[in-house]
């Protein structure tokens, strides 16, 4: 019997929730181009592209980096290296 008595207690509560809702929220009724946009997204199947990596890109940093580097201590050693004295 309590069963009974607390789905009596959830219906009143769902009901006056029900009727307070009902004073403070206004129903809209939506623009017909909205439902038709939402239909055809719902029911047509989405186009899909699958965009794939450029490792080419990635190619290109790491051997530019790779001269640059080289390139950068070999004007260094070029300016700032010691050439061995020849002993007399």
């Amino acid at each position: 019997m309590e069963r009974k008595e607390g789905m009596k207690v959830d219906s009143d509560l769902d009901m006056n929730l029900e009727k307070k809702l009902d004073g403070i929220l206004n129903p809209v009724s939506p623009r017909s181009s909205y439902i038709n946009e939402l239909q055809n997204r719902l029911t047509k199947e989405p186009e899909i592209s699958v965009e794939y990596p450029n490792y080419l890109i990635s190619v290109l940093v790491i051997s530019s980096s790779f001269v640059l580097g080289s390139l950068l201590l070999f004007l260094l050693n070029r300016i700032f290296g010691t050439t061995p004295k020849a002993k007399a």
